[in-house]
């Protein structure tokens, strides 16, 4: 069913230079309509200004046929989603966070329970964590996580070591003095930008008799965890 004049001609007169784009996408996409004159009504000026970042984000949902079937468009949650999906895309000034937003909403497409997806918390997350943290989240994903015996669990009483550990065990094998200050005082900087964003915790327990008699480690939480599922890019 191809687009309504009345909606041809309001999308052109309020988005001038993306009106081509958007209107041959719904034109192929109709069940996707509601949910794009819903995003158009929140940043059509956002889609105009960044004409570029629209047209990669229709290709994207073009270019995932299997994940947004017409039986999950229809849907109110999947709706909603792509709305905030698309105002973050487009408010997102780096290229390499536009492409976890894309991992994000997949996740969130192809979730049954939708209603439990932390979707916007990713999103702000993702907002606020810097590209220095997400490089280092995959350093841990790639050379640390594989070297554990354990894996990464946000329930303390599981674990005989934490994260922070198997790190400082890493930075500190063949390292000279000066460069391993500098890894030490990366990780503490980057733990706490970590804890502060709810990816980390800090865990506090009893350290040798005499001998830092309260220390303090960081492990991943549960939200943590699901949002290192959403970083894996070779472009980092």
């Amino acid at each position: 069913m191809k687009i309504q004049k009345e909606w041809q001609v309001a999308i052109k007169n309020f988005l001038p230079i993306s009106a081509v784009a958007i209107t041959a996408f719904i034109n192929d996409s109709p069940e996707l309509a509601l949910a794009m004159y819903s995003a158009i009504g929140c940043y059509g000026i956002y889609m105009d200004a960044n004409q570029e970042d629209t047209n990669k984000f229709i290709k994207f949902i073009k270019d995932n046929p299997e994940a947004f079937t017409a039986t999950i468009v229809k849907t109110n949650e999947f709706k909603k989603g792509f709305v905030v999906t698309f105002g973050e895309y487009l408010k997102s000034r780096s290229r390499k966070k536009r492409e976890i937003i894309q991992r994000i909403f997949l996740g969130f497409t192809t979730e049954k329970d939708k209603e439990d997806f932390q979707l916007e918390k990713l999103y702000s997350t993702l907002a606020n964590i810097s590209l220095e943290a997400i490089k280092y989240l995959k350093f841990i994903e790639i050379e640390i996580i594989p070297t554990t015996k354990e894996p990464p669990d946000p329930n303390p009483e599981k674990r005989k070591r934490f994260i922070t550990e198997f790190i400082t065990e890493f930075i500190t094998k063949d390292k000279k003095n000066e460069d391993l200050d500098k890894e030490k005082h990366k990780l503490n900087e980057i733990s706490s930008e970590l804890v502060s964003l709810g990816i980390w915790r800090n865990q506090y327990y009893a350290g040798s008799l005499g001998k830092h008699p309260v220390k303090q480690e960081a492990e991943f939480t549960k939200f943590g965890l699901d949002f290192i599922k959403f970083l894996d890019t070779t472009s980092l």
